[in-house]
């Protein structure tokens, strides 16, 4: 995930969103308050509808053989604002239409049940954060994972309910 830190002086401190940081050097203890924030991988700007976009990057196989694949696949993550994202799906709209969907799950029975199981726990989760935010007052939409300076307030008065790894 794409996160920016954000200074902020002590007139904010009290925002959601806002942490308190405090670090002793030589003896003499600082303390500075930052805010998170998301940001769009490409074009750098603070956004709170980031999403994660998934993609297999071909790369050329150096050891591939004579009349082996010329091509290795690396699984990589990029976190795109509303923006960005619609300029991706506009660039890739001709290779998304030809292209066959896979299934949502993944092939081997193990990472199956695993996967399904993280799954559960953080759409769990992110039902227990919405309904908690909504009865603090924030506004949280219905559909969609929570915004991050969300996550943080709903993590730091809930302790006990950590977000699931």
């Amino acid at each position: 995930m794409a996160v920016r830190v954000v200074q902020v002086d002590e007139s904010q401190k009290d925002e959601p969103g806002v942490e308190r940081a405090t670090t002793t050097i030589g003896g003499l203890t600082l303390t500075t308050y930052a805010r998170l924030e998301r940001v769009d991988d490409i074009d750098g700007k603070t956004t709170e509808n980031v999403v994660e976009v998934e993609m297999l990057i071909p790369v050329e196989d150096e050891d591939a053989e004579e009349d082996g694949p010329a091509y290795i696949f690396n699984r990589a993550v990029v976190d795109m604002g509303e923006a960005t994202l619609k300029r991706y799906l506009k660039v890739i709209e001709p290779y998304a239409e030809k292209a066959r969907l896979l299934p949502a799950t993944p092939s081997t029975p193990q990472a199956a049940s695993t996967g399904a199981s993280r799954s559960r726990e953080l759409t769990e989760w992110g039902h227990r954060a919405k309904k908690w935010l909504r009865g603090a007052g924030h506004e949280v939409k219905d559909r969609g994972r929570v915004p991050a300076h969300l996550e943080a307030i709903y993590v730091k008065n809930n302790p006990n309910d950590p977000k699931p790894e």
